[in-house]
């Protein structure tokens, strides 16, 4: 049987929330999006154990997330949308922009 990258993207989230469920971990962030949340909590448990960057970007692949650091930010491809990590100066955020505080580093949707 051959999966697209969309089906497999469907079977790592329903994975990821049926862990959640069982080992009773809640999403700590709501946003308007649901991939965007799964990338704040998977940067946020990172930064948490004292990860940089660099193990974000393994924990996301980890979860099926394409994700590689160009100029001092995380670019994170989850085949339907684009996000970054980083530190706030980095970026020019404007306030219609959703983006959530972890750590030193924020989390938002590229373009």
């Amino acid at each position: 049987m051959k999966l697209t990258k969309s089906q497999l993207k469907q079977i790592i989230k329903e994975e990821y929330d049926r862990f959640t469920e069982e080992e009773g971990l809640v999403a700590s962030h709501q946003t308007s999006n649901p991939e965007l949340d799964q990338v704040v909590d998977i940067s946020n448990s990172v930064i948490e154990t004292g990860g940089s960057l660099l193990d974000i970007s393994g924990a996301l692949k980890a979860q099926g997330f394409d994700s590689w650091l160009q100029m001092g930010v995380l670019v994170v491809d989850s085949g339907s949308a684009k996000y970054f990590v980083g530190k706030p100066e980095k970026f020019e955020i404007g306030p219609e922009d959703e983006v959530v505080e972890v750590g030193e580093f924020v989390v938002g949707l590229m373009g």
